[in-house]
C-alpha cells in the first residue's frame, strides 16, 4: 500500500462513514500517466484503514495539528 492510496483511501473511507452528512469531503480525482500509479490509485478497495489509523490521520489533518507523524 502506498502513501499515496492511503491518502485517497482516507478521503474515501471518511466519505463513506460520514452518516450524517455534517463534514465536507472533496472529491477524489488522482491524476497520473503512468500506467502503475493509475492501477494503484484505483485500488483504493483492496483495504480498509482501522479506527485507529482514520482517527490518527484525522487528527494530522487538523489546522494547527502539531503532531504530523502518522506511522
Amino acid at each position: 500500500v502506498t502513501g499515496a492510496q492511503v491518502s485517497l483511501r482516507f478521503i474515501v473511507q471518511q466519505a463513506l462513514q460520514d452518516e450524517g452528512g455534517s463534514s465536507y469531503i472533496g472529491a477524489v480525482i488522482p491524476e497520473s500517466n503512468n500506467p502503475v500509479h493509475i492501477r494503484n490509485n484505483m485500488d483504493l478497495f483492496g483495504f480498509e484503514l482501522s479506527d485507529e489509523e482514520m482517527k490518527q490521520l484525522k487528527s494530522a489533518t487538523k489546522p494547527g495539528a502539531k503532531n504530523r507523524d502518522c506511522d
